[in-house]
This record gives C-alpha cells, sequence and structure tokens, in this order.
C-alpha cells in the first residue's frame, strides 16, 4: 500500500521561486543538471507540504516531475501507508513568494473522491474517508 501524490505548479512560478531561493539559475524545463533540479523541487516539497495519515506525519519520497503545458507535475509517494479514515494535508507550497496563491487538492482514497480550495493564508485542509 501507497500514497501517491502529484502536486502541479506554473513552472515559471517555481523556477522564479527557486532562483530568489539559491540565487542561481534554475531552468525545469531544460535543466543543465537533473539531479540538481531534482533535489531543488524536493527540498521544496519537503518544505511545504506535510501530510498526516490518520494523525501520524508520513515522510515521502521524489519520484520525478515533467512539463504539463504550462506547469508542472511533480510526483511524490508514500510507501506502507494504508488507506487513510483522516488525511491532513498541510500545503505552503509558493506561500513565501506569492501572496496570491491558490492551491486545490484533491484526495482519493477507496474511489471516494474529496476536493478543497485553499487561499493563501490558509494552508490547512482535512480530508474524512
Amino acid at each position: 500500500k501507497s500514497l501517491e501524490m502529484t502536486c502541479r505548479v506554473l513552472s515559471i512560478d517555481m523556477e522564479n521561486y527557486l532562483r530568489s531561493r539559491t540565487k542561481k539559475k534554475v531552468d525545469l524545463l531544460h535543466p543543465t543538471d537533473k539531479g540538481f533540479a531534482d533535489s531543488l523541487l524536493f527540498a521544496c516539497m519537503q518544505d511545504h507540504l506535510k501530510i498526516l495519515v490518520d494523525g501520524k506525519e508520513v515522510s515521502y519520497s521524489f519520484l520525478g516531475y515533467e512539463q504539463d503545458e504550462d506547469g508542472l507535475l511533480i510526483y511524490l509517494e508514500a510507501d506502507a501507508v494504508e488507506a487513510p479514515k483522516k488525511l491532513e494535508i498541510t500545503d505552503s507550497i509558493l506561500y513565501d513568494f506569492k501572496p496570491e496563491q491558490v492551491s486545490l487538492i484533491h484526495a482519493t482514497v477507496g474511489g471516494v473522491r474529496k476536493s478543497t480550495k485553499l487561499n493563501n493564508p490558509s494552508d490547512k485542509a482535512v480530508f474524512l474517508f
């Protein structure tokens, strides 16, 4: 059993955010060093995305990312996670960079899909299944 996560962000926003943090050139769509790009994205996810399953924080791994129109799809996975009764998500991705940032969160467990919208500074979502 695992918990699969996909984060979609605008590539230009994420590149500008990472540039502002690292003071280095960041090109996620055509990286000269894919390992460096991966490590930057994963660090950003770890800093700004927390997942609790039934009250316990889960750690997750970075599977990679790909371009999706004008955005990036970032793939994450937590292993050994049973289907949650309660899923708590703290998502502050780009919040300290874009005051107008909005996060749309969808969770599907056992074929039941639930969704919510978070407007900065609101960063917590709770789903009960």
